[in-house]
C-alpha cells in the first residue's frame, strides 16, 4: 500500500479541486486488501478526519476573527456618526436660541 500524500490532498484541496481529491482519498483506501492493510487504512482514515476537522475548525475560526475586526470598525464608524450627530444637532440648538 502506497503511503498517504496529505500534501497533494491538501494541495487538491486548497486549489478547489474537490473531485479530484475525493477520487485521490477513495483511492488510496482501495487500496489495502489485508487484515493489517485494513487496520492501518482504518488508522489513516481516523487521522485524516482529524487533520480535516481541525483544518475547517482553523479556517472558520480565522474567518469569525476577521468578521469580528470588521463588526468593530463598523461600530467604530457608526459611533463616529452618532457623535457627528449629536454635535450638529446642539450646534443648531445653540444657534437657534440666540
Amino acid at each position: 500500500m502506497n503511503e498517504f500524500d496529505q500534501n497533494k490532498l491538501d494541495a487538491l484541496l486548497d486549489q478547489k479541486a474537490f473531485a479530484e481529491a475525493r477520487a485521490y482519498v477513495e483511492s488510496y483506501f482501495r487500496q489495502s486488501s489485508g487484515p493489517q492493510e485494513k487496520a492501518a487504512s482504518a488508522t489513516d482514515i481516523g487521522l485524516l478526519y482529524l487533520k480535516m476537522v481541525n483544518k475547517i475548525n482553523r479556517r472558520y475560526l480565522e474567518s469569525l476573527k476577521s468578521t469580528a475586526d470588521l463588526l468593530e470598525k463598523v461600530q467604530a464608524a457608526k459611533s463616529r456618526v452618532n457623535d457627528a450627530f449629536k454635535v450638529a444637532k446642539l450646534k443648531s440648538e445653540v444657534g437657534g436660541a440666540q
